[in-house]
């Protein structure tokens, strides 16, 4: 469609976000488990979210912050625990690595339907 032939019809649909729970059903359909850790300040939540991540078979910790995903990265590999890390100014890919440390604007929906039915997603 070219924007010249857009009718204000067609400009309405592809602007409606009343029904986001209709978009991309494949990604809906998949078994997942979504772990939200929220509180205040200083209130254990990233120590919490560390232990459900480490626990896991496999996830995903989507960060706000790239030291934070850098930090993650490294306790959860001191741990034993394979994890990769991949934030917008570096990339450490660890073979056979079941976990992923990233920014938030890193993460892939792809890998994520690819990497296991279980997701934690934290933070």
């Amino acid at each position: 469609m070219v924007a010249d032939d857009l009718t204000p019809h067609d400009l309405m649909a592809t602007t409606d976000l009343t029904a986001p729970h209709t978009w991309y059903p494949s990604t809906r359909a998949m078994r997942r488990r979504v772990v939200y850790h929220c509180g205040p300040t200083n209130s254990g939540k990233t120590h919490n979210a560390l232990a459900s991540f480490s626990a896991a078979k496999s996830g995903v910790y989507c960060s706000p912050l790239r030291l934070l995903a850098i930090e993650i990265f490294d306790k959860v590999n001191a741990t034993g625990v394979s994890c990769s890390l991949r934030t917008g100014q570096e990339v450490k890919e660890v073979a056979f690595a079941s976990h992923l440390a990233c920014t938030i604007e890193m993460v892939s929906t792809e890998e994520i339907s690819t990497r296991s039915p279980l997701l934690t997603r934290c933070r």
